[in-house]
């Protein structure tokens, strides 16, 4: 379970990296961002709690990042 985690988590970094350095403001209902953090938690079958924020524009994401 450990090691699923650690991969999700990973591809989950990746995604947000990519998705910090095109970030827009606005956007459809479900943005890219979203949806990849939803597929990360389907595929570990978990609740994942994540906050970003991309440093040069000050664009920020939270996903459940006040939860327990």
């Amino acid at each position: 379970m450990r090691d699923r985690a650690s991969r999700a988590i990973a591809s989950l970094l990746s995604v947000l990296a990519f998705a910090a350095s095109c970030a827009t403001a606005g956007g459809p209902a479900l943005s890219p961002i979203e949806r990849a953090v939803a597929a990360a938690s389907a595929r570990c079958g978990c609740r994942m709690g994540i906050a970003a924020k991309h440093l040069e524009s000050g664009l920020a994401y939270e996903h459940l990042a006040d939860s327990e």
